[in-house]
């Protein structure tokens, strides 16, 4: 099963085995927000306070929920800005957060089956979609602390925020984009 690694010389990141990870509630919980974050999710039914991060936009401040992963929240519009013209900028910031042992998930409020096609107004970028797709699976060959995930939109993104914070360490084990796709996240 695992040959296709080996013969590729790769490193197979995630498990893709069974989820038997039981999703509950986050009773308790408080989900700390940059206070650069503009346009912020709003968090039905859990505490949220302004945090200074170094990294990310939104993540877990109090245990048992805080495990060092952070959630960097991507419009498709940031997305293409960020692959393009703040690349340098963004793998800076994923070695930061690698540096501090932190893992950082990329949550974009665009669907991957339409960012795949996307073509970005050509008055402010003349990246591609292959491009930029080009460059994030750089970044996931380069960086073990990275993973991206396309909710759908920002309803999306805010609940599957929620749920991914419910999982804990156990997150950076599993491909989540795999995971949403196939409604293991529900």
């Amino acid at each position: 099963e695992n040959c296709i690694w080996e013969e590729l010389d790769l490193k197979q990141r995630f498990t893709y085995e069974e989820l038997t990870y039981q999703f509950e509630n986050l009773d308790g919980a408080i989900i700390g927000i940059d206070t650069r974050e503009k346009n912020r999710l709003g968090f039905n039914g859990i505490k949220t306070v302004k945090h200074k991060f170094d990294f990310g936009d939104y993540g877990f401040i109090n245990e048992p929920y805080f495990c060092n992963t952070f959630f960097e929240r991507k419009s498709i519009i940031d997305l293409w800005g960020t692959m393009s013209k703040g690349y340098d900028r963004f793998c800076k910031e994923i070695e930061r957060a690698s540096n501090s042992g932190a893992y950082i998930i990329v949550v974009v409020d665009y669907a991957y089956s339409k960012a795949a096609g996307y073509n970005y107004n050509k008055r402010y970028s003349k990246s591609t979609s292959n491009f930029i797709f080009h460059r994030i699976r750089k970044m996931l060959q380069t960086y073990d602390n990275l993973q991206f995930v396309f909710s759908g939109g920002r309803e999306q993104s805010e609940y599957l925020i929620k749920k991914i914070g419910m999982m804990g360490e156990k997150a950076r084990k599993y491909d989540l984009q795999y995971l949403l796709d196939t409604k293991k996240i529900r």
